[in-house]
């Protein structure tokens, strides 16, 4: 009965994306290309829908819950370590941030964590929706999703603010890019020539503060030695810059908001902790 429910509540899902209502505004299209009554609904599902795989894998999903299982274990358990418990509050936090690679979360003392989760990993492999593969995407939709996905020539941002798509031309969009990198108040141009580039050097002089400061906070007892490890990275390279556009400001051309991105950064690991 639970199975049949849960079907029945994806047919519903499904039926209801197949009369889905286009909604303009949730679409920004300055590619100059045409899209299909189709291609609109499905931009419509906005960019958090996920489509159901064709061919779960069911040894990856239960990995997977395994995993996050493992994680709640480990989170409940570093909890328990407060700074009123210890006078070296920083050296048991940090912990948190890198638990034992590889190894398996005990059990937590809460029985009412391990209930929670006892039953929500049975449900969670009990459920047809993966076993079976419902599709919650009606054959056009899915046609009209393959469709978007084959255009190289256009650029799918999101909206800055707001939920919807923007569709833009590569030009364009790197023309909105340079808009602020081309700014010489905050940014400098480099040689793009590998050995001419001073790229490496600054990474390699950052890198050299970072372990500057580490090296002192560790001997002022301020850090343990496995977190002053973690915080110097042994490969990295510059964080990258992109853009969202903001569509509430159409009067200015719907101007780009630039992002950066330190993931991959030598301070990748620095900004995790200092947060």
């Amino acid at each position: 009965k639970p199975r049949s429910n849960r079907k029945q509540t994806l047919n519903k899902i499904i039926k209801g994306n197949e009369a889905l209502k286009v909604n303009d505004r949730m679409i920004l299209n300055l590619s100059g290309k045409t899209l299909t009554e189709s291609q609109k609904e499905v931009l419509t599902l906005g960019p958090d829908f996920a489509p159901t795989p064709s061919h779960p894998q069911i040894d990856k999903r239960d990995n997977d819950i395994d995993k996050w299982v493992s994680k709640i274990r480990w989170a409940h358990f570093f909890s328990r370590v407060t700074p009123s418990s210890t006078p070296n509050a920083h050296k048991d936090t940090e912990i948190a941030l890198i638990p034992p690679s590889g190894k398996e979360a005990p059990k937590s003392t809460s029985q009412a964590l391990e209930l929670y989760l006892q039953l929500t990993v049975k449900e969670l492999k009990s459920t047809g929706l993966c076993n079976n593969s419902f599709d919650n995407m009606s054959p056009n939709h899915r046609q009209a999703l393959k469709q978007l996905q084959s255009w190289d020539d256009s650029i799918f941002r999101y909206f800055d603010k707001g939920t919807g798509w923007v569709i833009d031309t590569p030009e364009n969009y790197e023309q909105k890019v340079m808009e602020h990198l081309g700014d010489a108040d905050t940014f400098t141009p480099i040689n793009e020539v590998q050995d001419t580039s001073p790229i490496p050097k600054k990474i390699k002089e950052i890198n050299e503060t970072i372990e500057k400061w580490v090296e002192t906070s560790l001997k002022a007892g301020d850090i343990s030695q496995r977190l002053a490890t973690w915080m110097v990275k042994e490969e990295s390279r510059p964080g990258y810059d992109y853009c969202n556009y903001k569509v509430h400001k159409p009067q200015a051309n719907y101007p780009g908001r630039l992002i950066t991105s330190g993931c991959g950064s030598p301070t990748e690991n620095l900004a995790a902790w200092s947060d």
